[in-house]
C-alpha cells in the first residue's frame, strides 16, 4: 500500500513539476495573447452585459495598439527564431515595415466571425501583409519563411 501511494505521489509530483515547466517557457507572444485576452474579458464584464463578437473584436484591436511596441518587439523575436540571429537587421526592418493596422483591421473580422471562405481570404490577407513587409526590406517572403507546400515537394 504504501508503495502504491509513493508511486501516485511520485507521479503527482511529476505532472505538477512538468505542468509548471511548461508554464514557464511560455513565449512573449503567448503571455501578451493571454494579458489582452485578460483585458478584453474585463472589459466585458464592466460593461455589464453580454458584448457582441464585433465588440470585443473592437476592443482587442484597440489593446494591441496600445501594446504595440510590445507586439513589435514579439514580431522581431519571432523572426528571428525563423530567420536565425544572423538576421537580426532584416527582422528589425521587418518588424517596423509591417503594416500593424492592416493585420490589426483583418484579425478583427476574423474574431468578429468569419465564413470559412473569408477566413482563407483574411489569412492570405495578413501573409501578403507580411510579405510587403519582407519586399520593403529587400527579401520575399519564401526566402525568408518557406512555405509548406513548397516544403512538401523538395526530393
Amino acid at each position: 500500500m504504501k508503495n502504491i501511494l509513493k508511486n501516485i505521489l511520485a507521479g503527482l509530483f511529476f505532472v505538477v513539476f512538468t505542468i509548471t515547466a511548461i508554464a514557464v517557457e511560455k513565449s512573449k507572444g503567448d503571455i501578451l495573447k493571454e494579458q489582452i485576452s485578460n483585458e478584453v474579458l474585463q472589459e466585458a464584464k464592466i460593461a455589464g452585459y453580454p458584448l457582441a463578437a464585433e465588440e470585443l473584436a473592437k476592443i482587442m484591436v484597440v489593446k494591441l495598439h496600445e501594446r504595440l511596441d510590445e507586439y513589435k518587439e514579439i514580431v522581431k523575436e519571432d523572426c528571428i527564431k525563423i530567420n536565425g540571429e544572423d538576421n537580426d537587421s532584416l527582422c528589425q526592418c521587418f518588424s517596423d515595415k509591417l503594416d500593424y493596422d492592416a493585420q490589426f483591421s483583418i484579425l478583427a473580422k476574423l474574431f468578429s466571425g468569419s465564413s470559412v471562405e473569408d477566413t482563407r481570404k483574411s489569412l492570405q490577407a495578413i501573409k501578403d501583409i507580411g510579405n510587403e513587409a519582407y519586399k520593403a526590406c529587400g527579401r520575399i517572403l519564401a526566402d525568408a519563411v518557406p512555405d509548406a507546400a513548397s516544403e512538401k515537394q523538395k526530393p
